[in-house]
């Protein structure tokens, strides 16, 4: 039976930043990077609070269990719930009190000047892209979008294919 790891967190080198449309929100080389897989969720960064641009967090909301959440405002855009803290961040995530971290669907991150897509790439753990002749068809509200003999296929350790 396969193990699902523990996550942890580490300092990450990087300069991160994240984007709501073409305007960054934050942007530090001090974020932390929570690496954990599973129901729980993926590979993520946390930024220092101090790092996320002035204004850009409103309407900020505490849930019972003490998590803070907020809608995320840049220029005449809005994205709702898409920034929050760590819900315990005690013990092993004590390193990400005063940090907070963005929705990977509503906002772009970037590692330097790279997009990073869907989750923080974990440094630990091997990347392979291959090239195959398997048909890879997407459909979009049952219209086909994609159709090809000729993928790229992404394959990460513990996460699945991606096309």
């Amino acid at each position: 039976m396969h193990m699902t790891p523990a996550p942890f967190v580490e300092p990450t080198p990087r300069r991160i930043r994240v984007r709501l449309g073409d305007e960054l929100v934050a942007a530090s080389t001090c974020a932390q990077l929570l690496v954990q897989y599973g129901p729980g969720g993926l590979p993520t960064y946390y930024l220092p609070h101090e790092d996320v641009y002035p204004d850009a967090l409103v309407d900020e909301t505490i849930g019972p269990d003490g998590q803070r959440t907020w809608a995320v405002r840049a220029g005449h855009k809005r994205a709702e719930a898409a920034a929050w803290t760590h819900e315990n961040p005690t013990g092993t995530m004590s390193t990400l009190a005063g940090h907070v971290t963005f929705s990977w669907r509503q906002l772009e991150w970037y590692e330097e000047d790279e997009r990073v897509v869907i989750h923080a790439r974990d440094p630990y753990k091997r990347v392979d892209t291959l090239r195959s002749s398997r048909r890879v068809q997407v459909l979009v509200a049952d219209e086909l979008v994609v159709d090809s003999i000729r993928p790229l296929l992404l394959f990460e350790t513990s996460l699945p294919t991606r096309y």
